[in-house]
């Protein structure tokens, strides 16, 4: 999907601003095309989708719109029933609900349902101007919930993810300065909740992740996360706060050579540096089946596992652990990992736990 996008944005030219224009809005009634309206419609533009169901996936180039539906359950967008190759996907697999490719301006989904797109329900590649998605429930994607790759300023709120073994409910990938704000979202039955690979700057907080293969994961894949031109992305400057990760126990098998087994995992810091996991309520993360990744309420470890290296700078403060296969584990490296005050019981080391006030 990365790759494609990629060829998108470079087949658009680099998109310039439309100019000051009265913005318009467009109203869509079921059984008519969202994608013709877009096609018409110019940066900057609102598009209201009335209730109902529409058959459609959605393909943005270049602008910046706003679309709302009349809220969600009440529009439901799914896969159209017949495939068409379009600028953003070449095979069935790779449709999506709507997808924005190197918009001009901000862009916005809002107040509507997803459901079943082979690929992504909301995602964004390229969006410098600024990415959000509100008020969202997808339903059973293949791949994320709702994704931003390359994007800045982006805003996932009061969202309802809720996958069948998709990848991930809630994902930003690739980005060097995401500005990222990430609060009262329920991501529930993925591999992980919300994942954040090879990005930085981000605030996750007052979300609940429940019942994923791992809650959050905060990932640098080292060399493996560098771009075309050579340039390393390293994955950290996350802040966790103050969410719920419980009852994280569905396995994924391992699909190699990438991707191990998991299972049981509240929040995994891998490789990462600059992370807080502060004030979160980590509660019955045990294993359905061993994972690679031990299970844990909270892991910080090695990023060999990933191609990368040791994580740095990740404080672990304050959290309340109940019912995990373990409340904390750490591998020992990296460098500047503190675990302080935290109502734990178990950890390995044990003296994390021993020595924390709970």
């Amino acid at each position: 999907m990365v790759a494609i996008l990629g060829l998108i944005v470079a087949s658009a030219g680099t998109a310039s601003a439309t100019g000051k224009h009265h913005s318009r809005t467009w109203v869509v009634k079921p059984g008519h095309s969202i994608q013709k309206v877009v096609d018409k419609a110019r940066s900057g533009d609102t598009i209201k989708l009335k209730k109902g169901v529409y058959y459609d996936a959605v393909c943005v180039v270049g602008k910046g719109l706003t679309i709302i539906g009349a809220g969600q359950g009440r529009t439901v967008v799914k896969p159209p029933k017949k495939f068409t190759k379009t600028a953003c996907w070449e095979t069935p697999d790779e449709v999506s609900g709507f997808a924005f490719a190197g918009p001009d301006r901000k862009s916005r989904v809002s107040n509507l349902t997803t459901d079943g797109h082979p690929g992504i329900g909301v995602l964004a590649f390229e969006a410098k101007r600024g990415f959000e998605v509100s008020h969202h429930t997808g339903l059973r994607h293949g791949e994320y919930g709702a994704a931003a790759f390359e994007s800045t300023g982006i805003v996932f709120t009061h969202n309802t993810e809720l996958g069948n073994g998709g990848e991930a409910g809630l994902y930003v990938g690739d980005t060097d300065n995401a500005k990222a704000y990430v609060a009262h979202n329920l991501m529930k039955g993925w591999a992980f909740g919300m994942f954040m690979r090879d990005s930085r700057h981000g605030l996750v907080t007052h979300n609940v992740m429940r019942a994923n293969c791992i809650g959050a994961l905060v990932l640098d894949t080292g060399p493996n996360g560098t771009t075309p031109e050579g340039v390393n992305r390293p994955g950290g400057a996350w802040s966790l706060v103050g969410n719920l990760l419980t009852d994280n126990d569905r396995f994924c098998p391992a699909e190699p050579p990438e991707v191990p087994a998991l299972s049981g995992n509240g929040v995994v810091v891998l490789g990462a540096d600059h992370v807080l996991v502060k004030g979160n309520k980590i509660i019955g993360n045990d294993a359905s089946k061993p994972g690679d990744i031990p299970s844990a309420g909270v892991a910080v470890l090695n990023g060999a596992l990933a191609g990368s290296d040791a994580p740095e700078n990740v404080a672990v403060v304050r959290n309340f652990f109940k019912k995990n296969d373990l409340d904390i584990l750490w591998d020992g490296s990296g460098k500047n990992i503190v675990f302080r005050d935290n109502a734990c019981k178990t950890s390995n080391p044990a003296s994390i736990c021993m020595h924390s006030h709970h």
